[in-house]
């Protein structure tokens, strides 16, 4: 395809219009440039794989895990903060401690009472001050809170990971004349 003002050749763009159930997504492929860009109905990803070796960039696609997959096309909006999964790990926590005699019972009660107190926080800074305010809890952490957090991945990712990801990979592993 040429460019009529610049007189140049532009990249051939390959577009895939795929549909799972409900879901959509429209997703363009720059074997040239290594650009991949995916609007769908569970979001924006996009990224660009300047270089990738010897093999295609549909080759290389298909060979992508999760994490690495959306790392690159979201970034940090690949994980969510899990308040149900964080209270259970600290709840889970407390208990260890108790039975291995790092708290005693007014130490491990007092920490349980403030962390049932944040369990319904509506935003992960609230929840955070939250625990830093609170003696009890900052003394059975030790003041090392760093495996206190616990993340999931985000649920428009799983439901492009699950719905449309394997639709366009049998659609690049398709002849190209079968390609629409």
């Amino acid at each position: 395809m040429m460019d009529e003002q610049r007189g140049r050749k532009m990249n051939e763009v390959e577009r895939y219009i795929i549909r799972a159930d409900h879901e959509w997504a429209f997703i363009y492929v720059d074997e040239k440039t290594g650009v991949f860009a995916a609007y769908s109905s569970f979001g924006t990803y996009a990224y660009c794989w300047a270089h990738i070796g010897t093999s295609t960039l549909k080759e290389f696609l298909s060979e992508l895990d999760f994490d690495y997959f959306m790392g690159k096309t979201r970034g940090l909006e690949l994980k969510q903060f899990d308040f149900h999964a964080t209270i259970k790990g600290m709840k889970e926590f407390i208990c260890d401690q108790r039975r291995q005699e790092a708290l005693d019972k007014d130490e491990a009660r007092d920490a349980w009472y403030d962390i049932e107190a944040i369990e319904n926080r509506i935003s992960v800074d609230l929840f955070v001050d939250d625990v830093y305010a609170s003696k009890p809890i900052c003394e059975a952490y030790g003041n090392d809170f760093e495996d206190v957090i616990r993340n999931r991945p985000d649920p428009q990712c799983v439901g492009f990971w699950r719905a449309i990801w394997p639709e366009f990979l049998k659609r690049i592993a398709a002849p190209a004349e079968a390609v629409a």
